[in-house]
């Protein structure tokens, strides 16, 4: 075998590792990703019952209104001597 076909199999088997590695990053990376959207999901699903959760603690809007008189200040206060 000449120089220059051993030069030609070895930058063969370069490449070849190369996309080997290149493969597995992308695979590596894939597995990542799908990772990440089930935390996404996960953490979606439970912002969602923390809601709920908080929604059914919380009293209805209108329950804590109730009529209330503002004090008198300045002078109505002391016309009226409170």
């Amino acid at each position: 075998m000449s120089e220059a076909d051993l030069r030609i199999k070895h930058l063969q088997e370069l490449l070849a590792a190369e996309r080997a590695g290149r493969e597995d990053l992308k695979q590596a990376l894939q597995a990542r990703v799908d990772d990440l959207q089930t935390t996404v999901l996960d953490l979606r699903k439970r912002l969602d019952q923390a809601e709920e959760e908080k929604m059914r603690l919380l009293p209805p809007p209108d329950a804590g209104k109730q009529e209330t008189r503002s004090r008198p200040r300045g002078l109505w206060a002391r016309l009226i001597g409170r």
